[in-house]
């Protein structure tokens, strides 16, 4: 998956999502410049969600983990 596709997906997936899930969403695609150094946690501090919240987020749009799609999307650790 490519950074831009990930943003279309998250786009598709939106109306599926949880109050909070939508928090998250809303925060990265607010932030998509960002997102390469933002950890689990400034994500969670920035949408006023908790972590397990972002890893929800995650597998309601299809990744396995938080880091695993910013690897899958940038092929980097984060």
């Amino acid at each position: 998956m490519y950074k831009d596709d990930i943003y279309k997906w998250i786009i598709e997936c939106y109306n599926t999502l949880t109050p909070s899930e939508k928090k998250v969403a809303d925060c990265l695609l607010a932030k998509k410049s960002a997102i390469t150094t933002m950890s689990i946690t400034d994500v969670a501090d920035a949408a006023d969600v908790s972590t397990a919240t972002v890893t929800r987020f995650c597998r309601s749009i299809g990744l396995d983990s938080f880091a695993d799609g910013i690897v899958s999307i940038y092929g980097t650790d984060i």
